[in-house]
């Protein structure tokens, strides 16, 4: 048994054994020196026990990082994917009479570049057709405008609502049915409209010479 205080390597190998089994195996030594070590070895297991506790903490909120990251990931790809099923939902509901009905396909025609002459009951019909375009054309952009599609993707499908707007038949039934649209679409399209008669002035001058 250890008889005599020794301050150097008995008390410190056996701190921890003193420590929560209560007992000087160093014997008594000076007066106050063992609840000083005692409070010593308390700081010291504190500290790192406190470490330890600020490294889990770091491995779990790294996991959750990961975690979160792939969960937005398949979300982004979630809506992704589906807006491009409403997208082509919208143009397929414009497509199938074109394709189903060489009729229709015939008053599509006319309509482009006389939809005001068109008979009652054909522009009507030419009517809603150009409806259902120019509702999926609004898909499109409300996607966008959530995110769901990509900058290039619009700026793709922004060229194409520019195609349909240098119709005559087209600019003259949006001119009598725009109301029915989001006030934000119909501010892209009356855009759009400006940029093609813009664009045709040079055209028609160059004609005339």
């Amino acid at each position: 048994p250890v008889s005599d205080w020794d301050g150097e390597a008995d008390c410190e190998e056996n701190v921890t054994f003193m420590l929560f089994t209560r007992r000087n195996v160093c014997g008594p030594g000076p007066p106050g020196a063992e609840r000083s070590m005692n409070w010593e070895a308390i700081g010291a297991i504190g500290e790192v026990l406190g470490a330890i506790g600020v490294i889990v903490s770091l491995i779990y909120l790294s996991i959750q990082i990961r975690q979160n990251t792939r969960q937005m990931g398949e979300h982004s790809r979630q809506l992704r994917v589906a807006a491009i099923d409403s997208i082509a939902a919208s143009f397929s509901r414009f497509r199938d009479p074109l394709i189903r009905d060489p009729e229709v396909a015939t008053l599509w025609l006319r309509g482009l570049e006389d939809y005001e002459g068109l008979e009652p009951v054909a522009k009507v019909r030419l009517g809603r057709l150009f409806q259902e375009l120019f509702f999926a054309h609004q898909n499109t952009w409300s996607r966008y405008r959530e995110g769901a599609t990509t900058e290039a993707a619009w700026q793709d499908h922004r060229q194409a609502i520019k195609g349909n707007l240098r119709q005559p038949g087209i600019r003259k039934w949006w001119s009598e049915t725009r109301s029915i649209y989001a006030d934000d679409f119909e501010l892209v399209v009356e855009e759009l409209i400006e940029e093609v008669l813009h664009e045709d002035v040079p055209r028609e001058t160059e004609g005339t010479h």
